[in-house]
This record gives C-alpha cells, structure tokens and sequence, in this order.
C-alpha cells in the first residue's frame, strides 16, 4: 500500500505539466501528415488550442482573434510577435489559398518553443 501511494504521488502531474506533456505529443503527431500544406495547419491547431487552454480562454477563437488576444497576453515579445506572425500566414495560407506560405519545419519548430516556453 505504501508504494502504491508513493508511485501515484510520484506520477501525478501537475494542470500545466499536462497541458504540456499532451500538446507536445499532439505536435509530434503532426510529422506524420506528408502534405506541408496540411501539416502546418495541425500545427496552428495544436498551438492555438495550446494557447486557448493556457491563457484560460473561455471559447474557441479564430486566427484573427487570436491574433487580438496575444497581443495582451503576458508573453515575451519577440515569441509574441512570432506568433502573430504565424497566425497571419496561417490564416491567410487556409482562407486565401495561397502556395507556398506553408513552412512546416519553422512552423513546428515555433510551436515547440511556444509550448516549452510557456509551460
């Protein structure tokens, strides 16, 4: 019995510890989608619904607003500024359907930073 409750002490995880842990997997999955088109969307997914979870935000948004909301978030403001850039070119990239805005690898790489800065 008392290492049963050792090992659940030791294997709780904290809300923000969660959070992390799930939208770095989620990110992760993302590798898989062979269009960059579409991978670059997942990762807009995982990182607004990151950021929706984080800053409490009560429902979900859209690229634009949340655009709006990073700019009062508490963030660093290069990472600030990187976000919204890439929110800008995401949604641009899925409503206009312009080629050639897709850039998953620097997409994801700002995801993970994102993630374990924010974390």
């Amino acid at each position: 019995d008392r290492i049963k409750g050792i090992i659940k002490k030791t294997t709780e995880e904290s809300r923000d510890e969660k959070l992390r842990r799930l939208a770095l997997e989620n990110l992760e999955k993302t590798r898989a989608i062979k269009d960059e088109r579409k991978a670059t969307v997942g990762v807009a997914c995982v990182l607004k619904e990151f950021l929706e979870i984080k800053f409490n935000i009560p429902r979900e948004l859209t690229y634009i607003e949340l655009i709006q909301e990073l700019r009062s978030m508490e963030m660093d403001n290069k990472l600030r500024s990187a976000l919204i850039s890439f929110f800008k070119k995401t949604s641009i990239m899925m409503y206009a359907n312009i080629e050639g805005i897709a850039n998953y690898g620097r997409a994801y790489s700002l995801a993970k930073r994102t993630i374990e800065e924010l974390s």
